[in-house]
């Protein structure tokens, strides 16, 4: 049978966009109940690991809090770092900051189901919002591609609009075998963080990967909440939003982290630049 050429091995414009394999989500905040009986989103100072959920109570939004492997992660994570942690040892799995914290101004449903989405020149926005009731279903459905206005848009603001950001990154403390996310909405967080990684690309040459080769292989980066005063509509406010850290010592570890890459959550394989040393006879 003659071998069929690469170009037919793969689809076009979906080969090339993996998705992350997501093993659950950390929250910012609680859900506080009001006087008036309503919950309402609380920030914290400290990483939330949400509680599992039985079978029969999924929740549709958060359907990876009914997952049968999801009570394991949630228990390894809880003896790690307890009910409160102010840091997380991290690793960042790709190069490409698109990739692990995609940001986008996003309109979600009160069903948590996504509306439009743009980046401030040219947005996708589900056809429920451009065409009334009666439409032909196929047109509710659809995508169709817009002019972004951003800030000038009605629905940015109080119109359910705004910046959002998705932060994926390994717990190796917890497990290798997927990502955990945490959403942000703070441009605080996303400018810091991006200043954040400026500087360990200028001190290690790069972001990802970045593990220490020493017992017990300590992670160069700890993401961490860090309170900070700051100022909305006149009034200077504490918050805590988060920031990439680099690790005490990590520094003493440079040469290697420059020469090694990650293979698991147990061992370590070699870089094309690095040779591997040979073992003494005896």
């Amino acid at each position: 049978m003659p071998e069929l050429p690469r170009t037919l091995r793969v689809i076009e414009d979906q080969s090339d966009r993996p998705r992350l394999p997501r093993l659950g989500k950390l929250s910012l905040g609680r859900k506080v109940r009001t006087r008036s009986g309503a919950e309402r989103p609380t920030e914290v100072d400290h990483f939330v690991c949400p509680e599992p959920l039985p079978p029969d109570q999924a929740d549709p939004v958060q359907p990876w809090r009914s997952d049968p492997n999801y009570p394991a992660y949630y228990e390894k994570f809880r003896s790690v770092y307890g009910d409160a942690p102010k840091a997380l040892d991290i690793i960042i799995p790709h190069e490409e900051t698109s990739v692990w914290f995609p940001r986008a101004l996003r309109l979600y449903g009160k069903n948590g189901r996504l509306k439009c989405t743009g980046d401030g020149l040219r947005a996708m926005r589900r056809g429920s919002m451009i065409y009334e009731e009666g439409t032909e279903e196929h047109a509710i459905d659809d995508w169709y591609d817009i002019q972004c206005d951003g800030p000038e848009c009605e629905y940015y603001g109080q119109g359910g609009c705004g910046r959002a950001g998705n932060l994926f990154v390994f717990l190796p403390r917890v497990t290798m075998c997927g990502f955990f996310q945490i959403d942000t909405g703070s441009i605080t967080a996303m400018t810091d963080i991006d200043g954040d990684l400026w500087l360990v690309k200028q001190l290690f040459g790069r972001v990802s990967n970045l593990v220490s080769r020493r017992p017990p292989y300590h992670t160069a980066l700890i993401l961490t909440r860090e309170q900070k005063g700051i100022m909305h509509q006149g009034k200077r406010m504490n918050h805590w939003p988060m920031r990439i850290r680099i690790r005490d010592g990590a520094m003493l570890d440079l040469p290697r982290l420059a020469s090694y890459r990650i293979k698991d959550g147990a061992g370590f394989c070699w870089s094309s630049t690095t040779r591997r040393p040979r073992s003494r006879k005896t």
